[in-house]
């Protein structure tokens, strides 16, 4: 009996061992990992294989093949690969616009039990491709390309004059004669050489003198390039910068001496208010130093808030405030409100205040009661300038207003760029023949973005697109001199960027006819 019961047991112990010796896959690949070495960015797309072999006993699956870039496409054995057999994956790296070193990952899934997850890798160096006239001058305006339209000098002292230099080049068959007219004071431009023949290098060369300014905190300025060019016979440049007061050459006196600005408090929150309410707040401040405290600018973040400072220039120990109020109409949800001063402290020359609270959405919205994404306050007659007020709007067939309203969101561009998306060239098309149709219209171009990005960068790309929209136009057979073509940036929201919808909405172009 204890023979019986000790080979039952032996027997168990195989036929338990049968089971856990079940059948897998294993992959096994000949390399992880592929060189490139050195390609030319100019060469285009490379591509290498992987190559693996199952030397398991059960069929192997690629479940996924994922890449770490976009710049990588990947293909592979899409099929179950048999025990002894090979399967393979493909990669293919894009080198354009990607100078340098480059070392990318690729994550293969499998049904190996124990190498469910393998990290391929490519790796090389792509050598940057010459520059060509595309590359250095990527701006177009016209027959005159630009290394930039903009010149961003940064921050800068009210005792500096700044200068920078742009680089241009004639793309046109025939010279261009440059100029500048309604130049500021303050700023002094020219373009070297005047008469730039076709096809070679020149240079616009400003000089800034922010001591004329009389400016503080963020300015932009515009410059006008005249020019005889056929596609666009002006070209606007756009200067930003930061204007902050010079202290430096303070003595420790006169350090001792100075104003000091001193606030109650620099925060103010509503709680909750009913869109549609005015907030109102009033932030105290008064002068702690000995010198007198001049308030150089006040500066609403928002076109939503008003603010009035009661006194600019306090004595020492001298009080004033600032009254501010907050137009929740068209808001929703939390708001941050700031407003900037600017004063003559030098410890303290930016003081930040901020207005902030929930506001509750109501059951209408009298903001836009035409639902057309306009707000009414600047709904009526958006579509012309020249006219006198009390004469509304009579020289304009509804069907052009209906047109410009169409316009106004119906104008998309590709992402991040100025160029016209093809569903918008039906839009233009009956602009031209309004234009064309109506020989007394001149026509202005406004180009408005959200608050997404940099607000210099948002200035330049709106500008680029006005000038697109412009180009679009003339290339058409409308006279460039019956039209102007601007681009605001996002300094003139119609509703605040909370919300992706408002953000949307704010993206617009205006047409507007002078006479």
């Amino acid at each position: 009996m204890k023979k019986l019961l000790y080979l039952s047991a032996i027997l168990a112990f195989i036929g338990a061992g049968n089971i856990y010796a079940q059948k897998k896959a294993v992959i096994k690949f000949d390399k992880v990992e592929h060189d490139f070495g050195k390609i030319k960015e100019e060469a285009g797309k490379v591509k290498c294989k992987f190559t693996f072999t199952n030397t398991g006993d059960d069929e192997l699956k690629i479940i996924n093949v994922k890449p770490s870039c976009g710049c990588t496409a990947v293909e592979w054995t899409k099929t179950g690969v048999l025990p002894n057999k090979k399967g393979y994956i493909d990669a293919e790296f894009d080198p354009a616009k990607r100078p340098g070193t480059f070392n990318k990952g690729i994550a293969v899934t499998t049904n190996d039990p124990a190498q469910q997850m393998i990290n391929l890798i490519i790796k090389g160096e792509v050598l940057q491709k010459p520059k060509g006239v595309e590359d250095i001058y990527p701006v177009i305006v016209g027959n005159l390309r630009m290394e930039s339209a903009q010149f961003n000098f940064g921050n800068s002292k009210n005792t500096e004059i700044r200068k920078d230099t742009l680089k241009i080049f004639n793309s046109w068959n025939k010279p261009l004669n440059l100029g500048f007219k309604d130049v500021a004071t303050y700023i002094t431009a020219k373009a070297v050489p005047e008469t730039l023949k076709p096809g070679k290098e020149g240079l616009v060369i400003i000089s800034y003198d922010v001591t004329k300014r009389n400016e503080f905190g963020y300015v932009f300025d515009r410059l006008l390039m005249t020019s005889n060019d056929s596609l666009q016979p002006e070209k606007t440049l756009n200067i930003s910068q930061s204007i902050s007061e010079d202290f430096s050459k303070l003595t420790p006196e006169e350090l001792a001496n100075a104003p000091k600005i001193k606030f109650d408090n620099t925060t103010f929150d509503y709680g909750t208010a009913k869109q549609g309410d005015k907030v109102e707040c009033t932030f105290v401040f008064r002068n702690e130093g000995v010198n007198d405290l001049v308030i150089r600018k006040v500066k609403a973040s928002c076109g939503c808030t008003a603010t009035n400072p009661e006194k600019t220039l306090l004595k020492k120990g001298e009080e004033s405030k600032i009254n501010a109020t907050f137009n929740t109409a068209g808001k929703d949800g939390k708001q941050y409100k700031t407003i900037t001063i600017i004063s003559n402290d030098p410890n303290n020359s930016t003081v930040i205040l901020n207005i902030q609270g929930t506001v509750e959405k109501t059951a209408s919205e009298p903001h836009d009661t035409d639902g057309d994404g306009i707000p009414d306050n600047i709904d009526k007659c958006p579509n012309v300038k020249g006219i006198a007020e009390n004469k509304g709007c009579p020289a304009i067939k509804q069907e052009v207003k209906d047109l410009f309203q169409t316009a106004l969101h119906g104008i998309q561009f590709k992402p991040h760029k100025d160029l016209i998306k093809p569903k918008s060239i039906a839009i233009l098309d009956s602009i031209v023949n309004v234009m064309k149709e109506n020989k007394e219209y001149n026509l202005v171009i406004n180009v408005y973005s959200d608050n997404a990005g940099k607000p210099e960068e948002n200035m330049l790309l709106t500008q680029k697109r006005a000038d697109a929209l412009k180009a679009h136009l003339i290339k058409n057979g409308i006279e460039a001199l019956r039209m102007k073509a601007l681009g605001y940036g996002d300094t003139k929201p119609i509703f605040d960027n909370n919300t992706k919808s408002n953000r949307a909405k704010n993206q617009r172009v205006e047409f507007i006819i002078e006479f």
